[in-house]
């Protein structure tokens, strides 16, 4: 929004502030009035959102946080190359959306263009990482009554940063323990059930994994016990 303009009028002089889109015509007569002056401020088209894009997570629906300030609608978008495979443009909303399929740093120009005459048009780069999809190994656990168990059910890699684990509710006598290992810079996350079971069953545990890129999945911990 525009502040601070102010209208003058000053002995027979007419000022008229155009905030874009206005036209400088002729009166009825066919020649401008030369005691009426025009002054034109011109309008502006900005594409919003930060330069560097949230991260996220492969394999999770996503929209970026792109969106555009003045000019005059209806707009007209357009990208180049460089969206991460699975994320399209719709050339009409300027959203940028989808299901990103592969991991990885991408770099891609936004462009808009409104309706104004003559068009004003704005474009911007960004950049944004793709994280691997949070991918579970899940192995089913067999145990009997009594017996000390250190059990590893899950092997967990993948996801963005920080990986929260949530579980429902143990066999009685049992816990969840969670474990890092790093690997060549990579960080895998193990499972465990730990303790001595002292009820008989078969028990569905469910594991639900988030990460900061609302990467997530859910797994259950399969457990028997005789």
């Amino acid at each position: 929004m525009r502040t601070g303009l102010r209208l003058f009028a000053v002995a027979a002089l007419a000022v008229i502030v155009c905030l874009g889109g206005c036209d400088n015509e002729a009166d009825e007569g066919g020649a401008q009035d030369s005691a009426n002056s025009t002054l034109r401020i011109p309008n502006q088209i900005i594409i919003t959102g930060p330069a560097t894009l949230p991260n996220i997570t492969a394999g999770e629906q996503t929209t970026l946080p792109i969106g555009v300030s003045g000019g005059r609608a209806p707009y007209t978008w357009t990208v180049g190359e460089g969206l991460p495979p699975g994320i399209t443009l719709n050339a009409a909303t300027g959203q940028i959306s989808g299901v990103p399929t592969l991991d990885g740093y991408y770099s891609f120009e936004v462009q808009v263009s409104d309706a104004s005459k003559p068009t004003l048009t704005a474009r911007r780069p960004f950049s944004i990482n793709v994280f691997p999809a949070i991918t579970v190994q899940n192995t089913p656990l067999s145990m009997t009554v009594g017996q000390s168990v250190l059990m590893r059910s899950h092997v967990i890699d993948g996801g963005c940063g920080t990986l929260r684990v949530y579980s429902g509710t143990m066999p009685p006598g049992l816990d969840i323990r969670v474990t890092l290992y790093y690997n060549n810079g990579d960080t895998i996350i193990y499972i465990y059930a730990t303790g001595r079971p002292t009820t008989p069953g078969d028990y569905s545990v469910p594991i639900t994994l988030t990460d900061e890129a609302n990467g997530h999945i859910e797994t259950p911990m399969i457990i028997h016990v005789s």
